[in-house]
C-alpha cells in the first residue's frame, strides 16, 4: 500500500509521470498487492512500470520505489542473490534495484529485518550518514496525511 501511495502522490503532485517511475519489489505476489492500491487509470498506465528485480534489470527511471517487503531476516536471505564464487559477495537483486534509478531512490522496507544482511546494512548506513534516511513514524504521517487527500479527492 505504501509504494503505491507514494507512487500515486509523486505522478498527482506532477514530480514525476507515470513514464519517469517504476517500482521494483522481489516478489512477483507483491506487484498484484501494489496494484491493487493504485486508482485503475494508473493500474492501466503502461508506462508505470512495477515489477520484479529480474525483470528490470536494463531499464531506468528518475524515481525508482524499490519496496523490499519483508518483516524478517530469513525473507531479506530468501531474497538475495548472491554468488559463492564472488569474493565481495555482492548481493546482485539489491544491486540492479538501486542502478535502476536516474535522481532518486527510495526503499521501503523494516530497517530490522533488512539489517541481517550486509548489502541492506550498508546501504541503511550510508541513508542515515547522508540525511536519507527517514523513521517509520515520519513516514506513517506523510502517507497518513496523502492517503486522506487521495481518498477525499
Amino acid at each position: 500500500m505504501v509504494a503505491a501511495i507514494i507512487a500515486q502522490t509523486l505522478i498527482m503532485e506532477g514530480v514525476v509521470t507515470p513514464a519517469e517511475l517504476g517500482i521494483i519489489t522481489p516478489f512477483r505476489a507483491q506487484i498484484a498487492e501494489i496494484k491493487r492500491y493504485l486508482p485503475h487509470e494508473l493500474q492501466e498506465n503502461e508506462d508505470l512500470i512495477i515489477d520484479t528485480v529480474e525483470r528490470y534489470q536494463g531499464d531506468e527511471r528518475k524515481v525508482i520505489i524499490f519496496s523490499t517487503t519483508v518483516a524478517s531476516a530469513v525473507q531479506v536471505r530468501n531474497m538475495q542473490n548472491i554468488s559463492l564464487s564472488d569474493p565481495l559477495r555482492t548481493d546482485r537483486k539489491l544491486l540492479v534495484s538501486i542502478s535502476r534509478a536516474e535522481e532518486q531512490l527510495i526503499v521501503l522496507g523494516n530497517s530490522s529485518a533488512l539489517q541481517a544482511a550486509d548489502g541492506y546494512r550498508d546501504m541503511i548506513s550510508y541513508m542515515k550518514n547522508h540525511n536519507g534516511y527517514l523513521s517509520r513514524e515520519w513516514a506513517e504521517g506523510v502517507i497518513n496525511s496523502n492517503f486522506s487527500k487521495i481518498i477525499n479527492d
